[in-house]
């Protein structure tokens, strides 16, 4: 049965209505709500997870205020004593200030504004204070990520699959030279989307790219564990501040902070996955060596039983058509 070509422009133009519609509506959703938003979850669960418990004014560290808490930098740069209280033409005084300027500031007053202050008399202990700050921020904003990654390519590869679905559907509808663009389109839409996931995810599941993530981030954490605590331990006390001083405690938070990355995940489970296919080739190899010996073994076996059968069996005797 035929189709008139008024219902062919018809199945055409509800086509491009789904590939618009659907284009728009995942634009929007992540421009406009976030990329912890979801139609009946709003703010409190979406299709990846459950959403942070804080937003992202958490996520913003002043660094000079972290430092600093009671502000004795900023009191010593306006000629004020500890104890006094700080004026608003005094902040705009040290706000004029470059950040590098007021962090530098800060460090000073890490290290000599808290001396006589019994409940901050540990610069270690201090150290470590700011360290975790930074270190819940970064986790909180890394929740997000993966989350955000999550639903990226869900909904990336659920448009491109509806698409290709939609066009080649329609194309089994329609008659004529439509038959074949949209059949064009389909395949189209079909190497886009495996593009998609090979550019974007190098092929791999995004669970897999979140582990490497994970794995990589941890690895960080253990190693500044060590650098803070004895042995790596909280319970044998802290490592002496000589040793592992505010600097490089913020900076060591720093690079774990910028390991929660597309590229650090894809490199985290490459060599992983590199490892484990190592791994199951040595296993193989192991286990054809194990089959070979015994291959050996068997055949040595077989030779000895032929070997003594040969040994055991009697001559045989002539007969008189032999001739001998």
């Amino acid at each position: 049965m035929k189709i008139k070509k008024g219902k062919n422009k018809l199945v055409i133009c509800l086509s491009i209505a789904v590939i618009a519609g659907s284009t728009l509506f995942s634009g929007c959703k992540g421009k406009l709500f976030g990329p912890e938003w979801s139609l009946f979850g709003k703010d409190r669960i979406n299709t990846a997870g459950a959403n942070q418990f804080f937003d992202k004014s958490f996520e913003t560290i002043d660094l000079a205020k972290l430092l600093d808490p009671k502000e004795y930098a900023i009191k010593e740069f306006n000629n004020l004593k500890p104890k006094d209280k700080l004026a608003s033409a005094d902040y705009k005084k040290w706000n004029k200030l470059s950040e590098e300027d007021r962090v530098a500031k800060a460090i000073e007053a890490f290290h000599s504004g808290y001396n006589d202050d019994k409940d901050n008399n540990s610069l270690a202990l201090r150290r470590n204070l700011a360290q975790d700050r930074i270190i819940a921020a970064s986790n909180n904003r890394c929740n997000i990520y993966k989350t955000y990654l999550q639903q990226a390519h869900s909904r990336g590869n659920f448009l491109m699959g509806a698409l290709t679905t939609t066009l080649a559907g329609a194309g089994g509808i329609v008659t004529g030279g439509a038959v074949n663009a949209l059949s064009a389109g389909a395949a189209i839409t079909s190497g886009i989307r495996a593009e998609y996931n090979q550019a974007y995810y190098a092929g791999l599941n995004t669970s897999i790219i979140s582990k490497g993530i994970d794995q990589r981030r941890k690895e960080l954490f253990d190693d500044m564990k060590k650098k803070r605590y004895k042995g790596g331990d909280r319970e044998k006390g802290l490592i002496e501040y000589e040793k592992y001083n505010i600097t490089e405690a913020v900076s060591d938070a720093i690079k774990y902070h910028g390991a929660c990355n597309l590229i650090e995940g894809l490199k985290t489970a490459d060599a992983a996955i590199s490892d484990i296919g190592l791994k199951r080739l040595n296993e193989s190899l192991g286990l054809m060596k194990t089959s070979l010996e015994s291959f050996g073994d068997i055949k040595k076996l077989q030779e000895k039983m032929a070997g003594t059968t040969t040994a055991s069996t009697p001559p045989a005797t002539a007969t008189a058509g032999n001739g001998i």
